[in-house]
C-alpha cells in the first residue's frame, strides 16, 4: 500500500488542474523527451535505462513514465533477469525524484526532446495514461491528456 501513496498524491495533484482550451503558448509549453540513463554497477543496472519525460510548463507538471520497475521479491529474480524474463511494470514519478536517484548513484541522464506535433503528443500521452491505468491497478484516472490541452473546436 505504501508504494501507491506517491502515485495517489501525484494523481490528485494532476487532477487538481482543470482542463482548458489549448492556446499556442500552452502547446509550446508541452515537451516530451526520451531519457537515457548510464549503466550502473548492480546487475539490473548494467545495461542502463530509458524512460519517457512529460513536461507541461504552463501547469508546472514534470513527470517520468518509467517502464523499468520490477519487484526484487519476485521468485528467482536475478536468474530471470539474466534470461530476460523480468516482469516489468510502469510507474509514474516526478522528474526531480527520478533524476535525483541517478545523481545519487553517480549515473548520468541524457535527455532528447521528441519533435512531435501537438496531436502526436496528445496520442502518446493517451497511450501512456492507458498503459499506466491497466498496469497499476489504481482505481483513479489520470487525465494527463486533458492537462496537455483539449482540442479547440
Amino acid at each position: 500500500m505504501k508504494r501507491y501513496i506517491p502515485c495517489l498524491l501525484l494523481a490528485l495533484l494532476i487532477l487538481y488542474f482543470p482542463a482548458e482550451k489549448a492556446s499556442a503558448s500552452q502547446n509550446d509549453s508541452v515537451h516530451i523527451s526520451l531519457l537515457t540513463c548510464s549503466p550502473g554497477e548492480e546487475i539490473y543496472t548494467l545495461f542502463g535505462h530509458t524512460a519517457i519525460r512529460y513536461q507541461n510548463l504552463s501547469r508546472n507538471i514534470d513527470v517520468v513514465f518509467n517502464y523499468g520497475l520490477f519487484s526484487f521479491n519476485a521468485p528467482n529474480f536475478i536468474f530471470r533477469f539474466a534470461l530476460g524474463e523480468t516482469d516489468y511494470q510502469l510507474g509514474v514519478t516526478e522528474f526531480d525524484f527520478f533524476a535525483g536517484e541517478y545523481a545519487y548513484y553517480g549515473r548520468s541522464v541524457w535527455q532528447q526532446e521528441l519533435n512531435l506535433a501537438p496531436k502526436e503528443k496528445e496520442r502518446l500521452l493517451f497511450l501512456l495514461e492507458r498503459n499506466y491505468l491497466r498496469k497499476s491497478g489504481l482505481q483513479i484516472q489520470l487525465f494527463l491528456r486533458q492537462l496537455l490541452y483539449t482540442p479547440s473546436g
